[in-house]
């Protein structure tokens, strides 16, 4: 500062110099002029001296340390894994130098506790519905009861972006064998898709595809005992035309239950299924969330049986229910079986709705002729607090439900999600000799979605039951000691069953 004071008196000295030449004499005379820069240059003095009293009273001032610059955040160590909650907990690893994360990690886990009320009537609760070898038969009583349907664990993952597991125990179900999904798999294959091997659902059914946790009702509609479920194979399965289009095969062992394991020669299941979305139309922003499609599929299954007997049973739609509907022993043994179902989709903002006709065609053994048993279900919803179901393009099968506003009981109080639901199914076991009887099934239900992890779900179910023909379920054997009575199922006439079934559910 004092510098810049000394130049700019030496400045004003210089302009008086040039102003006191005879040039400027004509507008001021220079005695005047040098009176005037003299009186600057006191001032300037003047503020000389206060600034050197500024600058010593600075100086006697303790000196001002600066506070230390913040350290840069230490690197990640190499190999440690992000933690993070997605609908699940998620462990990734860190990228690589191709900016792939060699392992990807997903703990996920469902518990579904099921309390059923039933009331059949005296044509249901007196009527057999099965026989065991001591010839005792069973009745078809229902008792108020409950459950917990589903109890699972799973540890599933991807490794090097092309390649998947995924293992899945029930723990519900122990005692028949509870691996659920459990397999490998390759993906990103040109041309092909992805190759998949081991334990999980073949392709069959939109109704059976669609998963437990997301279903519109709690139990799936009764043409779902045609739809094959989990067994060992190796499948392909591949999605097209941008995504609108899915495509799947597979080969698998038709084992019949969930312990993942096998034997024997044959008994083979040649399983396939197409999806398309003839119109679909998708938006989603942070201000927009729309969807629009129409769902059309069909599936079919060839399967060996090499003299198996083939029996076909159904309960209302309720997993707590006994099993009224029952070809008992009629269909005897069979060569092979052949599965078909078509299915019809929509998705409309908030209304949904499904439809889909089966059935089974039956190749008996020897001289039997073949019978076909079929069925059929529609349903519809509606989410009353204006939100859509999602659906998988990349497996042509329907998705949860996410609220727009999670219910909170201490913050924000949002609704959750509402949904109303309607669905009409039944299901015909009669043909040729086959006397296994009709079933007509309403369901009503409510679901409440209080967040993506948590549901409510109530039903109400109606079925009606008949079965015109008395089935002889064991035949009379004079000779034995002492001699015996044919066992007899007398035909079902008016058979009516009224049950509601609630439904807790977690997941993640």
């Amino acid at each position: 500062m004092r510098k810049t004071i000394q130049i700019g008196a030496a400045a004003l000295l210089a302009i008086s110099a040039v102003l006191g030449s005879p040039r400027a004499s004509g507008q001021q005379s220079a005695e005047e002029l040098r009176k005037s820069v003299d009186d600057l240059v006191k001032r300037l003095d003047e503020v000389q001296k206060k600034l050197d009293e500024v600058e010593k009273k600075q100086a006697e001032q303790p000196a001002v340390v600066a506070a230390p610059a913040a350290p840069a955040a230490a690197p990640k160590p190499k190999g440690l894994l992000d933690v993070y909650w997605k609908e699940g907990l998620r462990l990734d690893s860190a990228e690589n130098e191709y900016g792939v994360k060699p392992f990807q990690l997903k703990i996920t886990g469902r518990v579904q506790l099921d309390m059923s009320w039933q009331d059949p009537n005296d044509a249901l609760k007196n009527s057999p519905i099965a026989i065991d070898s001591a010839r005792k038969t069973t009745s078809g009583a229902a008792t108020d009861n409950f459950k917990f349907r589903r109890a699972r664990l799973a540890v599933g993952g991807i490794i090097y972006r092309d390649f998947e597991f995924m293992a899945e125990y029930d723990f519900a179900e122990v005692e028949k064998g509870a691996f659920k999904d459990v397999w490998m798999a390759a993906n990103n294959i040109p041309y092909v898709g992805t190759i998949r091997i081991g334990q999980y659902k073949e392709f069959g059914s939109l109704d059976e595809l669609t998963s437990d946790n997301d279903t519109v009702f709690i139990e799936r509609a009764l043409p779902n005992v045609f739809a094959p479920s989990r067994n060992v194979g190796i499948g392909l399965t591949n999605a097209y035309f941008d995504k609108r289009m899915t495509a799947s095969f597979g080969v698998f062992r038709d084992s019949g239950n969930d312990t993942a394991t096998g034997g024997g020669n044959g008994n083979y299941a040649y399983t396939a299924r197409i999806t398309g979305l003839p119109y679909y139309y998708a938006v989603k922003n942070a201000r927009v969330d729309k969807l629009q499609l129409v769902h059309l599929g069909a599936w079919t299954s060839y399967r060996e049986n090499n003299g198996g007997v083939n029996k076909l049973e159904a309960r209302p739609e309720n997993g707590l229910a006994p099993k009224y509907l029952t070809t008992f022993s009629q269909i005897g043994s069979i060569d092979s079986h052949t599965l078909f179902g078509a299915e019809l989709g929509t998705i409309y903002g908030p209304f949904s709705a499904q439809a889909e006709y089966m059935f089974d065609q039956i190749d008996r053994a020897g001289t039997a002729e073949s019978v076909m048993m079929q069925g059929a279900y529609v349903q519809a919803a509606y989410l009353l607090t204006g939100e859509h179901r999602q659906y998988k393009n990349t497996a042509g099968t329907f998705d949860k439900v996410i609220p727009k506003r999670n219910f909170q009981i201490v913050d924000g109080r949002g609704p959750g999600a509402w949904e109303l639901a309607l669905r009409y199914s039944y299901l015909d076991f009669e043909d040729e000799n086959v006397h296994g009887g009709t079933q007509h099934d309403v369901t009503a239900g409510v679901n409440w979605f209080l967040n993506p992890n948590m549901r409510v779900s109530l039903n109400y179910v109606h079925a009606w039951i008949d079965r015109d023909t008395a089935v002889t379920l064991a035949a009379a054997n004079p000779t034995a000691t002492p001699p015996l009575a044919a066992v007899i199922a007398a035909p079902v006439d008016g058979g009516s069953y009224d049950g509601f079934i609630a439904r807790f559910q977690v997941t993640f």
